[in-house]
């Protein structure tokens, strides 16, 4: 497809639906289209008496007429697209049937109009100058002087064109002087991929790609979400629902000392031998570090580190669950954490809890005057893949069980 290079005068006026402005506020008004909808920019615009143009030409919008203090160069690029039919002019003048579904109008004088969705833009007064492209050797031999609105552009630096537009668009909209609706997309993607909403977060990477379409990021983010999404469907949800949070804690003191009680009765910690002790003490140990598989996947997914403290001597880590297995009989790795055995004791007794929406960690007042003071607030250390992190409702369910 070529490129065409389509003329804007900031003075000349702007006719939309509602009101008429100076084609210099055209990037405010863009901008805020961008924003709000999170879509293209449409428009029609003059393309002179060019009757070459295709629907799929790249465009590009550069600055013309007595432009004052506003420096020469580019402002704005998009692509040519369709007229809705209705309005095409071919349709409704059969003496134009040769020309592309993008023309829409002519007019008294002879020019045509084609339209134009517009997908990044930058303020008048820093658009990418002309003259700095000249100074490039990519450019070198290259004509700038389009003697009217709709010419091609010099196709063998049209790659370049892009690529150093891409550049600039993405500076100035850092310093709020631009906008790129390729960035709106790919931020909307991000969102919906950190709220686990991965086949509408691709949905969205997709849109990013249509107008970058070699967008690494886009690529890899898509990528990410369809393996998850993938792995996602391996697993078989618990047939068991998730039951609503108790209105006490899970675990007391005094159901603790109770326990305790009764192992005294049953002679628990009185051993026959060293036999005895070894097998009851392994027993013991066996049972608080977690089921064998669901300890492995945690120790894997948590690259053997506490979640909390990063302390890694393995054997001191223990498979935690998060809403316990006997209420769930849930053994996925979101619904476990790896923790240091006396964090799982206090996390078991809901003496420190964590906050599903920021994962820091909380301790129960009792603790505060001790060395796990040092906890609060720390925040949680999450795997690098997503499909084990922690699930947020289920950690809610504990987060409300800390009524202290």
């Amino acid at each position: 497809m070529a490129t065409i290079i389509f003329l804007c005068n900031p003075e000349a006026d702007y006719y939309t639906e509602k009101e008429i402005i100076p084609n210099k506020n055209l990037p405010e008004k863009i901008k805020l289209k961008f924003a709000e909808d999170k879509d293209y920019y449409r428009t029609f615009w003059s393309c002179g008496n060019s009757k070459f143009i295709k629907v799929g030409d790249r465009a590009y919008f550069k600055t013309s007429g007595n432009i004052g203090n506003y420096p020469s160069g580019f402002i704005a690029a998009g692509h040519v697209i369709a007229a809705p039919k209705d309005d095409q002019l071919k349709r409704l003048d059969r003496k134009y049937s040769d020309l592309s579904e993008a023309y829409l109008d002519v007019y008294d004088n002879g020019c045509f109009s084609v339209y134009i969705q517009i997908d990044s833009i930058v303020d008048f007064n820093v658009p990418l100058e002309q003259k700095d492209l000249k100074k490039m050797s990519e450019f070198k031999g290259v004509n700038f002087n389009f003697g009217g609105s709709g010419c091609r552009f010099d196709e063998k630096a049209a790659a370049v064109l892009d690529s150093v537009w891409e550049e600039h668009s993405l500076v100035q909209q850092r310093h709020k002087r631009g906008r790129r609706l390729v960035d709106i997309f790919f931020d909307q993607g991000e969102y919906l991929r950190n709220n686990k909403e991965y086949q509408a977060a691709i949905e969205e990477y997709y849109s990013a790609l249509k107008i970058v379409p070699n967008y690494t990021k886009a690529i890899n983010k898509i990528k990410n979400c369809e393996s998850i999404l993938s792995r996602r469907d391996k697993i078989t949800p618990p047939d068991t629902p998730v039951p609503p949070p108790p209105k006490k804690p899970s675990l007391s003191t005094h159901e603790l000392t109770s326990a305790r009680e009764e192992l005294d009765k049953s002679n628990f910690f009185t051993f026959k031998s060293d036999a005895d002790a070894c097998e009851k003490i392994t027993v013991s140990i066996a049972r608080r570090q977690g089921q064998q598989k669901f300890r492995q996947s945690l120790l894997e997914a948590y690259s053997r580190k506490c979640a909390i403290t990063n302390f890694d001597a393995e054997a001191a880590l223990e498979a935690a669950h998060i809403i316990p297995y006997i209420e769930t009989e849930n053994n996925e790795p979101s619904n476990g954490l790896l923790l240091r055995a006396d964090l799982h004791t206090l996390f078991d007794l809901n003496l420190i809890t964590i906050d599903p929406e920021t994962l820091k960690v909380y301790i129960h007042p009792t603790l505060q005057k001790t060395e796990y003071r040092t906890l609060e607030g720390k925040k949680l250390q999450v795997p690098q893949d997503e499909i084990y992190h922690p699930n947020k409702q289920f950690l809610k369910q504990r987060f409300e069980q800390c009524i202290w």
